[in-house]
């Protein structure tokens, strides 16, 4: 729970500070959702926690995975096309 608020307050949503009952809930909810529903949490293996919490989560595991070696591959070729041109130059 603490790393949620941390994570809360770093997005900068402290510095709105809505005056009202109602604007301040409307403003948590336009982060949660998105917190739950979109942002990958590497405690859950890289997995939304709506994704880890229905369904099969180990099926999206190696969905994740899949995705995350295809991820490594294009940085690595980015990098060695990156370190290729300079060496060249």
């Amino acid at each position: 729970m603490e790393r949620y608020h941390r994570t809360f307050r770093e997005a900068g949503w402290r510095a709105a500070q809505p005056a009202i009952y109602p604007a301040a809930k409307a403003l948590i909810a336009r982060w949660v959702t998105p917190y739950n529903t979109v942002r990958l949490h590497s405690a859950l293996g890289y997995r939304t926690p709506l994704t880890y919490s229905r369904g099969n989560p180990e099926a999206c595991g190696t969905e994740c995975r899949r995705r995350l070696q295809m991820a490594r591959s294009r940085r690595q070729d980015a990098w060695e096309t990156s370190y290729t041109a300079r060496a060249a130059a």
